[in-house]
């Protein structure tokens, strides 16, 4: 690696269900092919729509959702583009895939907005699962258009499958809004996971009791989710009146030796990021850590995946609007993978991957020097 390139790499550190099968998409980029992606923090490259469509800018990677398969991380994520032209929609998803979450490739749109008229007008967060041969994506659908809500929830949980998971059909059939007693307006980022306790498939949903208005994850429950029918439960977790959170956005359940761990983001109060919890059952008591965020409060969004070996969180980091350092905090920017490293009392700590860490680490003795100024000293390659 050269003195030049290590210099780039460091400035970038630094700026930071019964599915029927219509409407398929193939995914791969609109503008000619997968294109690598050489930054450790990547954001989406331009042209993603084409050279003419008025839509085509670069943008930045919203929230992630992960998914391990054959050696290869899945990495999904909303696509928030820079400029939005009327009467489109917004936060299509988008895929980098890794082998080593060092190097990426982008692989262009997967699953895109609908029409005015859709639920899915926008996007929001989701996750995905394999049952048996078929990969189920859950997603957030997302419509705030007045002609839309007048008659409809504003969100609602979506299903799309694939046998590759690449090429998703969405199943226009497949829709959970929010039960009595809890607010449709607020219904979103589903988190699906095979849960062995109860030997079904278990759903959490970020969402609000009406009325009340406190934050809960309210959990549902599946036998099979191709039979499209999921039972609503008690929430698996409720905000305390300390914390009093608005919205616990884009959780995560997993365990990690003799723990679960519970991840949430929440954006509103004075303690904004991702948090966690843990417990010593998938059904609490859930444990408040002193400290419960993963990362500051520009890391946002966090989901994770693991390899069957390591665990992996994956969050975007906050842009500026203007990019300046007094600018405004923005949604979106670009991705900062942490690897999950469980201390003894069982709470958790970060560490940068091995394989950025070995970015960092080579040597070489190629160096090059475009130009010395001021009080510098050369001596067979050293400087001083």
């Amino acid at each position: 690696m050269k003195y030049r390139n290590i210099i780039t790499i460091a400035s970038i550190f630094f700026s930071l269900v019964s599915c029927s099968q219509d409407d398929t998409y193939v995914g791969g980029s609109i503008s000619g092919g997968n294109s690598e992606i050489t930054s450790i923090f990547p954001v989406p490259p331009s042209q993603w729509m084409g050279a003419n469509d008025p839509y085509y800018s670069a943008g930045y990677t919203g929230d992630i959702m992960p998914f391990f398969d054959s050696g290869k991380f899945h990495i999904y994520f909303l696509h928030d583009a820079q400029n939005k032209p009327a009467g489109k929609g917004f936060h299509d998803i988008h895929e980098y895939l890794s082998t080593d979450l060092a190097h990426f490739t982008y692989e262009g749109q997967m699953i895109p907005y609908g029409k005015t008229a859709d639920p899915d007008f926008a996007i929001g967060t989701g996750s995905v699962i394999k049952v048996g041969n078929l990969y189920y994506f859950y997603y957030t659908g997302h419509n705030e258009t007045l002609a839309f809500v007048q008659s409809n929830a504003r969100e609602s949980v979506l299903c799309a499958t694939s046998s590759d998971l690449k090429n998703w059909t969405k199943v226009s059939s497949f829709k959970i809004t929010a039960p009595a007693g809890y607010y449709n307006y607020d219904f979103r980022d589903p988190h699906v996971f095979y849960n062995e306790e109860l030997k079904k498939y278990s759903m959490l949903v970020s969402t609000q009791t009406e009325p009340g208005r406190k934050a809960v994850l309210l959990h549902f429950t599946s036998a099979d989710p191709a039979s499209g029918k999921w039972d609503v439960q008690t929430p698996i977790y409720t905000t305390t009146p300390q914390d009093n959170y608005l919205m616990m956005e884009c959780a995560d359940i997993f365990k990690m030796g003799n723990y679960w761990y519970l991840i949430f983001s929440e954006n509103w109060s004075a303690d904004k990021g991702t948090h966690y919890r843990m417990a010593n059952s998938i059904n609490g008591p859930w444990i408040k850590p002193q400290n419960d965020k993963v990362d500051g409060e520009y890391f946002y969004a966090g989901k994770t995946a693991s390899d069957g070996n390591k665990r992996y969180v994956f969050g975007w980091n906050a842009r500026k609007t203007p990019e300046k350092d007094l600018g405004n905090k923005d949604w979106a920017g670009n991705m900062v993978i942490h690897e999950l490293i469980q201390n003894t009392d069982g709470t958790l700590g970060t560490q940068a991957p091995q394989s950025v860490k070995d970015l960092f680490s080579k040597k070489s003795g190629n160096v090059e020097v475009d130009a010395m100024t001021a009080n510098v000293t050369a001596n067979n390659g050293t400087y001083a």
